[in-house]
């Protein structure tokens, strides 16, 4: 696969990051949190930018850029036909005018990133080009929820497969899946996933540090990872975890049971609603850091991957590069 090789040559480029006897290929941080501080007023879901706001886009896909990320994820989190279905502005449309707006904006979140990246790299010649990973997260949908039906089975490998299907069409390098909380909605992901020439990072949600509010815990995340096809899986971990100190054992229980580089992408602190606003922020910010500075200290995986999630912003990931 070209996005292995791509993978492995970012690894042992100069612009990796080296932490002892380790490598550390810097992600991206938030999206969603950066619309928002962008454009107070939205109501919609975040990947309607694509269609709505592209240069919205491109220019948050650009400061993660210039502040370091070697991959970069694109705006298609949950650009499924199952979670449209439930989203009041696409509720009255039919399955197939459903299916073409999750085409049109998975392939438009796509290029919007891809052209970022290129137009990125015409402008910084001696930068190894930043790799564009197509988001991919859970339905928010019944039919996860007892997958192991034929028909929901059926129904959430199909939903996968056209997401994929658009953001190869939009020439992503790799497939994110990322913020799962369901090891057997994830099973259905990397299953459609089968049928195509391109690798994954493989990312769960925990809530808590032994599993998630499905009941999925390491022994489940990890058996999925080791009995997926070899090269298939670029790297597997966690994101959307609040960094806490109690999930470092979570981490190396994972770690401990895989053979595989190792993706974290904690949220900037833990998630507090201010009543005056309405608005999610995250305090504590320094925690992120202080919680990527125990990953650094693991002596195993050889290979890391470090981004940020919720209320990360480019400017995290720029303290990120200095840490490292």
């Amino acid at each position: 696969m070209k996005a292995v090789n791509t993978f492995n040559n970012l690894i042992k480029h100069k612009n990796s990051s080296k932490n002892k006897n380790q490598t550390v290929i810097i992600g991206d941080g938030g999206l969603g949190t950066e619309f928002i501080k962008k454009d107070l007023n939205n109501k919609q879901a975040p990947f309607t930018y694509n269609l709505n706001k592209p240069e919205l886009v491109a220019n948050i896909h650009l400061d993660y850029l210039k502040a370091g990320s070697k991959i970069i994820t694109t705006n298609t989190f949950s650009a499924n036909q199952l979670y449209l279905k439930k989203d009041k502005n696409y509720s009255n449309l039919s399955t197939s005018e459903l299916k073409n707006e999750v085409i049109k904006i998975n392939k438009s979140g796509a290029k919007i990133a891809v052209n970022t990246r290129d137009n990125f790299i015409e402008e910084n010649p001696d930068q190894y080009p930043a790799l564009i990973a197509g988001s991919i997260g859970p339905t928010g949908s019944e039919e996860a929820i007892f997958p192991d039906k034929n028909s929901n089975q059926e129904k959430l490998v199909e939903t996968f497969d056209n997401q994929i299907k658009a953001l190869i069409s939009g020439g992503v390098d790799l497939i994110l899946f990322e913020t799962f909380s369901y090891h057997l909605e994830l099973k259905a992901g990397l299953e459609a996933l089968e049928e195509y020439d391109l690798p994954a990072i493989v990312n769960m949600s925990f809530d808590n540090y032994t599993n998630t509010n499905y009941g999925t815990d390491i022994d489940d995340f990890a058996n999925l990872i080791n009995n997926s096809a070899k090269n298939k899986i670029l790297a597997a971990g966690f994101n959307c975890i609040t960094p806490e100190p109690g999930y470092q054992e979570t981490i190396r229980s994972f770690i401990d049971k895989t053979e595989i580089p190792l993706s974290i992408y904690f949220n900037a602190g833990k998630p507090e609603l201010n009543m005056k606003t309405g608005q999610t922020v995250y305090k504590s910010k320094d925690n992120y850091f202080q919680e990527i500075k125990s990953i650094l200290k693991l002596n195993k995986p050889e290979t890391l991957i470090i981004g940020g999630c919720c209320g990360t912003s480019p400017n995290t990931i720029r303290k990120l590069q200095k840490l490292i």
